[in-house]
């Protein structure tokens, strides 16, 4: 039997494309076939157009602990002193209305932070990235082709460039820089998207009671999202449905009507990079 892990997905938002994607990877017992997993997807999307327009307020800030805002200090310091100009500020949201583009979570990994999360100072550092530094040796690419794989860690490695051009360790393999690794949020029409950090979230409220503070965010607010939102999106068909009358909220992944738990695959991260013209993928591979 292929290893898997448990994760949730909300289908209802999927495109076609992704749903048959995440489901074709999922093992069901019994086993469903083709048109099985296409009309578990339809039953889902029919339950999210019921919903109808959704009243999204616009989102506002809870002021920072003495501790959250010396620590963000010195994360901006460190951002901006390393060139990084995509971060404005560290910010504190509720995450009740927070929207949100990545529709699956593996909550086995989510399930990994649960301790940390529990505790306040601990927290403060996972939600802001500090201590999170790779420590996994990665090794050479492999080429196939024009492109170069490399695997890594997680997904939050892309390639090293200068001047707009990947920086190479050789012939045949890249260097890899690590990004902020920060849970950050993107602004957009007065609303506020999770950009990344998805499972640190996920275990921060899938730990505490509706009524706890404690459910309240730290993060950064940046520029990243605003390329997959504007009119040139990579996505456009997953930037219409963020932006559009009935957008996924992070509060949905604890709404069983909308939420279907499944068995996934276990996935590997690779980066393929194709030196020759930047261009560059991030891929999950089964394991």
């Amino acid at each position: 039997m292929p290893e898997t892990v448990k994760a949730k997905l909300l289908l209802g938002w999927m495109t076609e494309f992704e749903a048959m994607h995440f489901l074709n990877n999922c093992e069901f017992s019994p086993p469903k076939s083709e048109d099985e997993r296409r009309a578990l997807w339809l039953a889902y999307r029919d339950k999210v157009a019921a919903i109808g327009k959704r009243a999204i307020p616009n989102f506002g800030t809870q002021r920072l602990s003495l501790a959250e805002e010396s620590t963000g200090k010195t994360l901006l310091n460190k951002i901006r002193k390393g060139g990084g100009a995509n971060v404005k500020r560290v910010i504190k949201v509720s995450t009740d209305d927070l929207l949100i583009h990545q529709l699956y979570v593996i909550t086995d990994r989510s399930d990994g932070y649960t301790s940390a999360m529990l505790d306040r100072r601990k927290r403060m550092n996972l939600c802001l990235g500090i201590g999170m530094d790779n420590k996994i040796p990665i090794g050479p690419a492999v080429r196939d082709g024009v492109w170069l794989k490399k695997r890594v860690p997680h997904g939050e490695f892309v390639p090293f460039s200068l001047g707009g051009k990947v920086v190479m360790n050789g012939p045949d393999d890249f260097l890899v820089q690590e990004q902020g690794r920060f849970i950050s949020f993107t602004e957009f029409d007065r609303k506020l998207l999770l950009w990344a950090g998805y499972h640190r979230s996920h275990a921060l409220v899938s730990q505490t009671k509706p009524e706890d503070t404690d459910r309240l965010l730290v993060g950064t607010l940046v520029t990243d999202g605003e390329a997959f939102l504007g009119a040139g999106s990579d996505l456009p068909d997953k930037r219409d449905i963020v932006r559009g009358d009935c957008p996924p909220l992070f509060s949905d992944f604890f709404d069983a009507r909308f939420c279907m738990t499944v068995n996934y695959l276990k996935m590997r991260c690779e980066v393929h990079c194709n030196p020759l013209t930047g261009q560059y993928r991030i891929p999950m591979i089964p394991v």
